[in-house]
């Protein structure tokens, strides 16, 4: 599991209450329930009017895919399971999906190099097709929250609008002028949230799933290469080391140690 999202988002929240305890004398102002329920309620709302209740369903599944194993660790396991299968094949075993190793796209990727109805054209276009596809999947899903990040701000200037409408509407009654400075302050906390919201949390999550979506991508292009030079019948030597080209020399040098 991946534990530097959650990390830096607890860091950023801290950092966010530490300032706010320095420099405000009344810290209780920045609860203003009105602002969050402008901002994080008419968010909701965008969302429930952009996507269907199944893509929102859907995004606790790919929020949970940016904290879940390490995919370049990942790799190296991979590359170590497809020489093993390219052993086995050079010596005229059946290829088998192995057990250390059982991700979806591995699974049919060996199910189609046993599928002898397939020419070597046909099983690289099959297994190009489904990668391409899952990768802009992943990529709609990713922008998914780049899309909500530009609204957060626009209900927060909402929230600090109708403050000040009912800031304006108080001016000229009694003491109004000593209330002029805390009323301006409650009504500029629904742009603060929103600001919050768009820069905390919804642009570095859909920056983060950019990331491991390309990292998936990486894996299911050596998941292919392994599997068409497995039925190239290639030496178990020549795929280990040109699957080893996609990891970083860090990493080949751990892999082969």
């Amino acid at each position: 599991m991946k534990l530097h999202p959650i990390f830096g988002l607890i860091l950023a929240i801290a950092l966010v209450i530490w300032a706010i305890l320095q420099e405000m004398s009344n810290p209780m102002v920045f609860l203003n329930l009105h602002g969050i329920a402008i901002v994080a309620g008419g968010t909701l709302c965008v969302a429930i009017i952009i996507f269907s209740f199944k893509n929102l369903a859907n995004l606790s599944r790919v929020l949970f895919r940016t904290i879940r194993g390490d995919i370049q660790k990942e790799n190296q396991q991979l590359i170590q399971v497809m020489a093993e299968i390219s052993e086995k094949n050079h010596k005229g075993e059946k290829p088998q999906a192995s057990e250390k190793f059982k991700k979806a796209f591995f699974l049919e990727a060996i199910s189609l190099l046993n599928d002898e109805t397939l020419s070597l054209e046909d099983l690289e276009s099959v297994l190009m097709k489904r990668l391409d596809v899952q990768h802009e999947l992943y990529r709609k899903e990713n922008n998914s929250f780049k899309l909500l990040s530009k609204f957060p701000p626009a209900f927060g200037l909402i929230g600090a609008t109708m403050g000040m409408i009912a800031l304006l509407q108080g001016l000229g009654g009694e003491d109004s002028i000593n209330k002029l400075g805390p009323a301006m302050s409650v009504a500029l906390t629904a742009t603060f949230w929103g600001l919050f919201l768009t820069n905390f949390i919804l642009l570095p999550l859909g920056e983060n799933l950019t990331h491991a979506s390309d990292l998936d991508l990486r894996q299911r292009r050596i998941i292919m290469d392994g599997v068409l030079l497995i039925r190239q019948k290639k030496h178990p030597i020549v795929v280990k080391e040109f699957l080893q080209s996609y990891l970083a020399p860090g990493e080949r040098f751990k892999e082969a140690a």
